[in-house]
């Protein structure tokens, strides 16, 4: 849900976005035959109250729940953060109808099992401190972690901003290297003003035509930036947080006028957080 550009109001507008001819729910039943099939709604908290970017799109979610009672052969699993389950009213009624709905809590990796893939990535697990592993447990966390040199692999982490700090850094010197020089902050700070202003998480890929092309595929073959010819992303909206907020202290803006100017949707919650932090 977190890739939907737009505001979806119902579930045949959702497919529209997804390039499909009819409701995804419609879709997986007619390729279902006598089998069942499974419809899965990711990042469902993009939608949701407390701390999704465009709530409003949840009701086409509702609408695919609706069908789904047409479609017997056909299950929706919904992929969402507790806290959003939990904070949204919308989304906490649905567990109130238990012969209808189930819900199975996945908590955070196992630090055995942390400890194992980083064995298996060649980390020397006895050098990263106790809460760098506690930090760790979260995939995206365990993600961007495994992205960074043996070097910056030694060093002590405690949020995921430290993280990204870390990881954009590494980043920018190995392209600098590579290609002789790289405009980061041109980059960076016309994607992240183009979202906040927009209010969007993708932009699309003519807002750096003035950018040097093998650049931007640089930093998207690094991880930074996810490029599909059409629009340009950062490889996570935390990602985009951290840069905007960045650059946002950098330049010394004073939040308080910063949210009156530009509004108080929900689209600013994360980026204020992220301030804050």
């Amino acid at each position: 849900m977190d890739a939907i550009r737009q505001v979806s109001a119902s579930a045949e507008e959702l497919c529209g976005f997804c390039g499909l001819p009819d409701s995804p729910v419609v879709v997986v039943d007619e390729t279902a035959g006598d089998t069942r099939r499974v419809v899965v709604v990711d990042q469902l908290d993009a939608v949701s109250t407390y701390s999704g970017r465009m709530p409003d799109s949840y009701d086409a979610v509702a609408e695919m729940l609706d069908e789904a009672e047409r479609y017997p052969r056909v299950k929706i699993v919904l992929v969402v953060r507790t806290v959003d389950l939990e904070a949204d009213p919308r989304m906490r009624s649905l567990l109130s109808d238990e012969s209808r709905v189930g819900s199975v809590e996945i908590v955070g990796l196992e630090a055995i099992a942390v400890k194992d893939a980083l064995q298996a990535g060649g980390v020397d697990v006895a050098s990263i401190q106790p809460f760098t592993l506690e930090l760790l447990r979260l995939p995206l966390h365990l993600a961007v972690f495994s992205r960074l040199s043996s070097e910056s692999q030694r060093l002590t982490y405690r949020t995921l901003p430290d993280l990204y700090e870390q990881f954009t850094a590494q980043t920018r010197q190995a392209v600098e290297a590579e290609l002789g020089s790289l405009d980061w902050a041109t980059i960076t700070s016309m994607l992240a003003s183009y979202m906040s202003d927009n209010e969007v998480l993708q932009v699309p890929t003519a807002v750096l035509d003035g950018v040097p092309r093998r650049q931007v595929s640089a930093l998207a073959s690094a991880g930074v930036l996810l490029d599909d010819t059409v629009t340009i992303s950062f490889c996570h909206e935390t990602c985009f947080d951290f840069v905007f907020a960045r650059a946002f202290v950098a330049r010394g803006e004073n939040l308080h006028r910063f949210l009156v100017r530009s509004g108080q949707h929900l689209f600013r919650r994360a980026q204020t957080r992220q301030v804050l932090w």
